[in-house]
């Protein structure tokens, strides 16, 4: 056996405004060529007291020595192997039934599975096996080509694949089952998230808030296909600062070169709470409060808090013609704001899923596995997998 490697699940990013990403692959052809000797074989080793369920039926993380680490990739049965059995066999194979379960996907991510049936001994390839048992996935019509490239006895070979592409319809577990397949590569791609910002200020509201009175209690902006910001009056209330366009640059809000007309915070007396309540949607990433003091003197002052009168300090607001000031006020829930104020926030957001960055996948981790794939401590006798490698435990 060549030298072995752990396996590294590939994240390439080629962002695009629609495009899938792909989060990860893992091209068990490459495995195979690069890491198996010819003829050769790596059985898999599952990892059962790991269990999920894909098609109804048990599936498991698995390793193949020190060449596949556990992912999100699982398998049913224990009997299979990575392979390079000859040019025309090589991929991640079992000769029977195998349930695969890929687990950690979202509504909408694709899964692109590029598998054949191998080769026969005239040259000619086997039937492509049939893609069976799905499970919370949808098969697409078309298929594409995966070709492998690699070196056999020092000349370059090729061996394709055929990819079919299926749709996950909820996040959690995706099944599909083969039988008598080798599995070249399975790649999960899924859509990146778009972002964008609500500018909360006194024009932006879903509903007008009045330039009078004081019977504005809550103010909220945005709408289910973005985000939602709204905040509450515990006993004050709203009006709309309605700055006049002379007055806009000294008494404005200037948010990334844009002037806005801010929120005035008003007290309705002089025994109220000074109290505003937050809240927004899940999908909201960071919430900014820019502030000033209404006030025409620049030195005075305005504090604004965290939760009450005797809460930790969020800013310290001047008067108008002092500097503009701002703080990340995105895990407050309750603000303390004096009568006043003149306040707009700047609230950013995100649609669709994130995609973090894979982390190398590491087996050397010195965990033992008994022979039967289940985790095992210094006390356990006979022999162990560790580090994808069988030694004899004394």
């Amino acid at each position: 056996m060549k030298k072995f490697f752990t396996f590294i699940a590939m994240a390439l990013f080629t962002m695009g405004a629609s495009a899938k990403t792909t989060v990860w692959e893992y091209d068990y052809a490459k495995l195979a060529t690069d890491h198996v000797t010819y003829q050769g074989k790596i059985d898999v080793a599952r990892i059962t007291e790991t269990k999920y369920k894909a098609c109804g039926k048990d599936v498991y993380p698995f390793t193949c020595g020190e060449v596949v680490a556990a992912s999100d990739v699982m398998i049913s049965r224990g009997d299979g192997m990575l392979r390079y059995s000859d040019v025309r066999n090589l991929g991640l194979f079992n000769n029977n039934k195998n349930y695969y379960g890929i687990k950690n996907v979202k509504a909408g991510d694709v899964i692109e599975v590029a598998y054949n049936g191998g080769g026969n001994g005239d040259g000619t390839m086997k039937p492509v096996p049939a893609l069976t048992d799905l499970d919370n996935v949808t098969v697409g019509a078309e298929t594409s080509t995966f070709t492998h490239t690699f070196t056999y006895n020092e000349g370059t070979r090729t061996l394709d694949y055929t990819v079919y592409t299926l749709t996950v319809t909820a996040d959690g577990i995706a099944g599909f089952a083969l039988q008598a397949a080798y599995v070249g590569k399975i790649t999960l791609k899924r859509t990146p998230a778009t972002s964008g910002s609500l500018i909360c200020d006194s024009k932006s509201a879903n509903t007008t808030i009045p330039t009078s009175g004081y019977d504005c209690k809550s103010v909220s902006f945005g709408s289910s296909e973005t985000a939602t910001f709204s905040i509450a009056a515990d006993e004050d209330a709203f009006r709309a600062a309605n700055v006049s366009s002379a007055n806009m640059d000294a008494r404005g809000v200037n948010i990334d070169g844009t002037n806005h007309d801010p929120i005035y915070f008003l007290s309705v007396s002089g025994t109220t709470s000074h109290k505003f309540n937050i809240t927004k949607s899940e999908n909201v990433t960071k919430v900014t409060i820019y502030a000033r003091k209404n006030d025409g003197d620049a030195t005075k002052t305005v504090t604004i808090r965290k939760d009450n009168v005797e809460g930790d300090v969020i800013l310290v607001a001047n008067g108008f013609g002092g500097e503009l000031a701002s703080a990340d006020v995105t895990d407050v829930t309750t603000l303390y704001v004096p009568a006043g104020s003149y306040i707009v926030f700047k609230v950013d957001y995100s649609i669709g899923t994130a995609i973090q960055a894979v982390k190398t996948q590491k087996i050397n981790d010195g965990v033992m596995y008994n022979l039967a794939g289940q985790k095992v401590d210094a006390s356990y006798k006979g022999v162990v997998i560790v580090n994808g490698k069988k030694v004899l435990n004394k």
